[in-house]
């Protein structure tokens, strides 16, 4: 039925371009006022948009993209006996180190942090004992101020390791 509507030969010579051509000659007027039109050059700015994107997503990664099925991996973590697991693997579990080396404190030093400590818990249990606020709260306050300040004046700074002229004060 739709036979005698098909004006497609069946016989056709494969496309060499030349029809392109000559398409593009006889419409060349049309063709130049489309390129010129405003719906042209806002079609190819949205072209050049899409074109700058990301090529590629990371939705379309799937796992197959980072680990391969099966395992066995050719990566750094892949090896089954590690240097860092050298301990286990040789059964010596038995290191335990020692207590930090803390170092001397300055008795000094011990006695002003007591006083401050002293100090700022009197002036918290001033609110809750507020039939003798007057008289724990001086005491508090001279402590806290005493320890404060002896804390502070007994803070060493870097210039006494200073030695050299050059010694910019990193310190490691």
């Amino acid at each position: 039925m739709t036979a005698n509507k098909d004006t497609n030969d069946s016989h056709q010579q494969p496309n060499d371009g030349s029809e392109w051509e000559d398409f593009l000659s006889t419409h060349s007027s049309e063709l130049s006022d489309l390129e010129k039109s405003r719906a042209a050059r806002k079609f190819e700015k949205h072209a050049e948009k899409e074109e700058k994107q990301k090529l590629l997503d990371a939705k379309d990664l799937t796992n197959d993209s980072f680990v391969r099925p099966g395992g066995a991996g050719k990566g750094p973590r892949d090896f089954q006996n590690s240097w860092l697991d050298v301990d286990d693997a040789l059964g010596d579990n038995t290191f335990t180190p020692g207590p930090p080396d803390i170092g001397s404190m300055r008795k000094g030093t011990v006695v002003f942090a007591i006083m401050t400590l002293i100090g700022v818990l009197g002036l918290i249990l001033v609110v809750f004992f507020p039939s003798i606020a007057p008289v724990l709260a001086t005491i508090s306050g001279v402590l806290t101020l005493i320890g404060a300040v002896g804390l502070f004046t007994r803070l060493r700074g870097h210039s006494e390791t200073r030695d050299d002229p050059f010694d910019d004060g990193a310190r490691v």
